[in-house]
């Protein structure tokens, strides 16, 4: 903070780059800490990661459950309250049920308005997919 503090910037972000789910015990806490309001003097910008993408896609689709469950899912779950193995014994859909009653609306809303890119000055922000020589649009 001492840095930012010297920093003589019109403007000061902190860009967040994605995979804030399914990267250990602590889902639900650290969307809790994102949504919170940043450190003064800085704003907020939060990047899509392929993790928020696949949560989303789960809870639109059970059907993606088992292969989401088996890349970090199964942390997520349990950070809500939820455990895996016993939550429907199985059954993906009553999982994704479980994790949209679970599931905080300020979290929803927050997953599903996050941004795959983000352009400041001379610079692109992005989680990942940039390939050298494809148009970025």
């Amino acid at each position: 903070m001492d840095d930012a503090q010297q920093a003589s910037a019109d403007r000061m972000l902190l860009i967040y780059l994605g995979d804030y789910v399914d990267r250990g015990p602590d889902s639900r806490r650290v969307i809790d800490r994102l949504i919170e309001r940043p450190p003064q003097p800085f704003e907020s910008v939060f990047l899509k990661g392929n993790h928020e993408a696949f949560m989303l896609h789960f809870l639109g689709d059970a059907s993606v459950g088992e292969l989401w469950l088996h890349n970090g899912g199964a942390a997520t779950l349990a950070s809500y309250g939820i455990e895996a193995a016993s939550a429907g014994g199985g059954d993906l859909g009553a999982i994704q049920a479980r994790l949209r009653a679970a599931l905080p609306a300020a979290h929803r809303e927050f997953l599903e308005t996050l941004r795959l890119m983000h352009v400041e000055g001379d610079y692109l922000f992005v989680h990942a997919g940039v390939r050298p020589g494809v148009a970025l649009d």
